[in-house]
C-alpha cells in the first residue's frame, strides 16, 4: 500500500490494516509517520519502505523515539516488522545512532527485523559503529540480511562491526553487503580475524552466506581458502562475494585464519 492510501485507511480503523507500507519517493513526512508508529496504527506492517524522503537525522530520531514500548504497546511500536527499508534518504551518524539505542535492550523494538536497508546514508564509521554497538547490546537478533553499501565508513565501522560478530552478535546473519566503502585492510583484516577464529565462545558470523566486499584487484586470484571465497570478475577492483557455508568449529580447519589474512593485512 502506498503512503497517501494507507494515511487514508489509518483514519479507518475498522478496516483491515495493510502488512506491507511502501512510502519509498512518496515525501512521507516524518512527524506524520512517527505519530502513527507510536499511536501503533502500525502494529500489522511486515515490510516499512520509507527511502528516498530525505528524512534525515531529525526524522529518523522522531521514529526511534516512536518505537519506544509503552504501557499500551509493551513489544514497542512495530512488533511484526520485517523488513525495514531506509536507503538514499540523508541520514547520518545522529540519526542512526537514535535508532540504535532505540533498539537494543532486553524489551527492544523491533526485534523480529531480518532485513534492514540503510544504503546511501553518510553513517560513516560512527553510524557503522553505533550499529554494531546496538547488535551487541541485544538489538535485532532475526537480522539476516543487512545492507550498508555507501555509507562512507571506514576501517574503524567495520572492525566494531566484525568484534560484534565475534561475540556471538549477528548469529542470525545470511547477506551482508559492505560494497562501495573506504574500507582498507585493518577493517578488511578484522573481518577475516572474526570469520576464521577458531578459539571463540560462538562462532562468529554463524549463518552467513554472502558477504559482498570490494578489495583491490590484486586480491581477486589468491583469495580462495576461507568459507569457499568466490571473487566475481571485474575491471580494476573486484566486487568480492564469499559464498560461505555454515561450518561447526570444532571441523573448521585450524588454518584457515592465516591462510586467509596473508591477503587482506
Amino acid at each position: 500500500m502506498r503512503w497517501r492510501a494507507w494515511l487514508e485507511r489509518c483514519a479507518q480503523p475498522d478496516l483491515p490494516q495493510p502488512d506491507l507500507l511502501d512510502a519509498a519517493t512518496q515525501r512521507a513526512q516524518p512527524a506524520p509517520c512517527a505519530f502513527q508508529v507510536a499511536s501503533g496504527a502500525l502494529d500489522t506492517l511486515l515490510t516499512l519502505r520509507l527511502s528516498c524522503n530525505q528524512i534525515g537525522d531529525a526524522g529518523l530520531s522522531a521514529f526511534a523515539r516512536a518505537l519506544q514500548p509503552t504501557a499500551d504497546l509493551p513489544a514497542g511500536a512495530l512488533p511484526r516488522l520485517r523488513e525495514l527499508s531506509l536507503h538514499h534518504n540523508q541520514i547520518g551518524e545522529a540519526g542512526v545512532a537514535a535508532l540504535a539505542r532505540a533498539c537494543e535492550g532486553g524489551a527492544a523494538p523491533l526485534a523480529q527485523l531480518s532485513e534492514l536497508h540503510l544504503f546511501n546514508n553518510a553513517l560513516g564509521s560512527a553510524g557503522l559503529e553505533a550499529l554494531a554497538r546496538a547488535c551487541r547490546g541485544g538489538a535485532w537478533p532475526q537480522l539476516s540480511h543487512l545492507d550498508l553499501r555507501e555509507i562512507d565508513a571506514a576501517d574503524g565501522g567495520l572492525v566494531a562491526l566484525a568484534a560484534a560478530g565475534a561475540r556471538g552478535a549477528l548469529a542470525q546473519l545470511k547477506h551482508l553487503d559492505l560494497r562501495h566503502n573506504p574500507i582498507g585492510n585493518p577493517g578488511t583484516g578484522a573481518l577475516a580475524d572474526a570469520l576464521s577464529s577458531h578459539p571463540a565462545p560462538a562462532v562468529a558470523f554463524a549463518s552467513l552466506a554472502r558477504l559482498h566486499l570490494q578489495l583491490p584487484w590484486h586480491f581477486r586470484d589468491r583469495m580462495s581458502s576461507t568459507r569457499n571465497l568466490r571473487p566475481s570478475p571485474s575491471p580494476s577492483r573486484a566486487a568480492v562475494t564469499l559464498h560461505t557455508k555454515p561450518t561447526p568449529r570444532s571441523t573448521r580447519p585450524p588454518t584457515t585464519t592465516a591462510r586467509f589474512q596473508q591477503y587482506v593485512r
